[in-house]
């Protein structure tokens, strides 16, 4: 049922907003650093191909089709990990899910775009399957600004509880400690 004469908050134009930059200039980062060298690193990218539901149900959302999403993923340059693309707002596919088994991944550090849907729904799907969830909120954003973002850190906090959820701060002693 539409509601006449009011308007529904959308993205301007696909992934890249600040939210979304500041949290992949983050996680580069952290890639950058010594403790995080030696653990595996896969990324999730959305794709928004001719199959996509969001070309059939969102045609609201231009940015979508345009290769500036992809641009602002090579902007980063995480060419030296496994990508894995994804066209809903799921980012675990089959072919991630076998990734994850192979190498015996029992933890993910969850980082990334749309805190309010994909990163939401990425934390979930992975304790579903018995892997654990960690979510710092510094290295996600969400397009929909801080009304997004309140609401994925919300709904995380919710289904992940407090210890699954960590601070930019101990990042580093996790990465030592943590048995991936």
């Amino acid at each position: 049922m539409a509601h006449e004469g009011r308007r529904h908050h959308r993205p301007a134009g696909g992934l890249r907003c600040r939210s979304t930059v500041v949290a992949l200039i983050r996680v580069a980062d952290l890639l950058r650093t010594e403790a995080f060298s030696g653990l595996p690193v896969a990324v999730c990218a959305f794709k928004n191909d001719e199959i996509s539901p969001f070309r059939s149900f969102m045609e609201w959302w231009p940015g979508f089709r345009e290769q500036g999403d992809r641009q602002l993923m090579q902007e980063f340059d995480f060419s030296r990990y496994p990508v894995f693309w994804h066209n809903t707002y799921s980012p675990l596919t089959a072919e991630l899910s076998v990734w994850l088994r192979e190498n015996a991944i029992r933890e993910v550090l969850v980082t990334g775009v749309e805190t309010s849907a994909s990163v939401v729904m990425f934390s979930m799907q992975l304790f579903d399957i018995g892997v654990r969830p960690v979510v710092c909120f510094e290295l996600v954003g969400d397009t929909y600004g801080d009304q997004g973002q309140k609401a994925g850190v919300s709904v995380l906090r919710k289904v992940l509880s407090e210890a699954n959820i960590m601070a930019y701060s101990r990042l580093s002693s996790w990465a030592q400690s943590t048995d991936i």
